[in-house]
């Protein structure tokens, strides 16, 4: 091999090394998609739940509730959904400034803006699962019966209420 062959095959080794240090691990790219993926199937489930409830929102809108037995549980249970929602959301504000702050991760990965969209979907259902538990809070109070009497003390009151 003469001195000219031999400066070509080391530049062209740094060409080569050059060239694949450049390039991002496929594994990683590989990540990136199944992360985008699974954020984007969180959206489309937390975008259904919100329609859902919206759905419920305006049902309990226009109508009264002749039967209220069991609805005390069921706010009870959007209750805990909410804490529930809530603490997802902030787990997914964590992940994002995660994202955020890895070096392997570009703008153009997308996994930050996956993420701004899974945070503003979260938090519209959080918000409508809070008005629906408001509004069955609502027609439990209007259907809650009340004392037909004046009471003069607390112990009259107490009396009243079987204390």
């Amino acid at each position: 091999m003469s001195t000219v062959e031999r400066l070509k095959l080391d530049a062209f080794g740094r060409q080569v090394s050059n060239a694949l240090s450049s390039t991002r691990d496929i594994s990683l790219l590989a990540q990136i998609d199944e992360t985008i993926e699974a954020v984007a199937d969180e959206v489309v489930k937390f975008q259904s739940l919100a329609l859902m409830t919206d759905h419920f929102i305006e049902v309990l809108q226009k109508a009264a509730i002749p039967d209220v037995s069991g609805l005390a549980e069921l706010q009870l249970m959007f209750a805990r959904s909410i804490e529930i929602v809530a603490s997802y959301h902030q787990n997914q504000i964590i992940k994002r400034q995660s994202a955020i702050e890895d070096k392997r991760l570009t703008n153009e990965d997308g996994i930050v803006d996956a993420y701004d969209t899974l945070i503003q979907q979260v938090a519209q259902f959080h918000n409508n699962l809070s008005s629906l538990s408001w509004l069955l809070g609502e027609h439990l109070a209007e259907a809650d019966t009340t004392m037909p009497e004046t009471f003069t003390s607390a112990d009259a009151l107490f009396k009243a209420i079987g204390v």
